[in-house]
């Protein structure tokens, strides 16, 4: 009886997408009325019943202004916590993409224009120039790291500690879920340089920034 009338907070198998993005977890209300038969409990009757999980929770309220909420949800989006990220379903999806769309600076789109690449490779067969890709130099890579952390960051220890960041964040890039690694690359950087007694704002500001350029150099090489 006692187990049956107390609530829990359980935690489910991670057994479908939704769940898994979320760590989901629930929780169970043991409203169940036990009416005892004191004369021979095996008897007693075991009743479903309505109850508030208000008393479980601690009485202290925290309350948002509306006004936050726009302020609240890009610092979530800043975490990766979006509706992209927390709902599988295609609508969510496409609801993420128009909400990410309208926040962003988007410039009207030029003429589409095909590329002659047989003109293209005739003419530079007739200067005698070989196509090849470029590659750049993962040395000329450190240094123009290094030169975009140096506009955000004075102090060695922190630029060393960010670089570190940095350098285990960007050693496998995967593209195909770069929204969670831009995130989790600002994140990181983010915390490092708040635990080094840098304002919020600025080090939210500065990981964006450093993240952005970032991202533009390995879109290059």
């Amino acid at each position: 009886a006692k187990v049956m009338q107390n609530a829990y907070f359980v935690i489910s198998t991670f057994n479908n997408e939704r769940l898994i993005r979320q760590s989901g977890a629930f929780l169970l209300s043991g409203s169940i009325n036990i009416p005892l038969n004191k004369s021979d409990y095996g008897a007693s009757r075991i009743e479903k019943s309505s109850c508030s999980l208000n008393s479980q929770f601690a009485s202290e309220r925290i309350i948002i202004p509306a006004g936050s909420k726009e302020s609240l949800l890009e610092e979530l989006n800043f975490y990766n916590i979006n509706q992209g990220a927390l709902f599988p379903e295609l609508e969510h999806q496409m609801a993420y993409i128009k909400y990410s769309m309208c926040k962003s600076n988007v410039r009207s789109a030029s003429s589409f224009e095909k590329i002659d690449f047989d003109a293209i490779k005739a003419e530079e067969s007739k200067e005698g120039v070989e196509i090849a890709e470029s590659v750049v130099k993962e040395e000329l890579v450190d240094k123009a790291i290094y030169d975009i952390v140096s506009q955000y960051i004075s102090d060695d220890a922190i630029k060393q500690n960010v670089l570190r960041i940095i350098t285990r964040q960007t050693e496998y890039i995967d593209w195909a879920n770069k929204e969670a690694t831009i995130s989790d690359l600002r994140r990181k950087i983010k915390r490092s340089l708040s635990l080094q007694s840098i304002s919020s704002d600025v080090a939210t500001q500065s990981a964006r920034n450093m993240v952005s350029q970032l991202v533009n150099l390995y879109v290059k090489k």
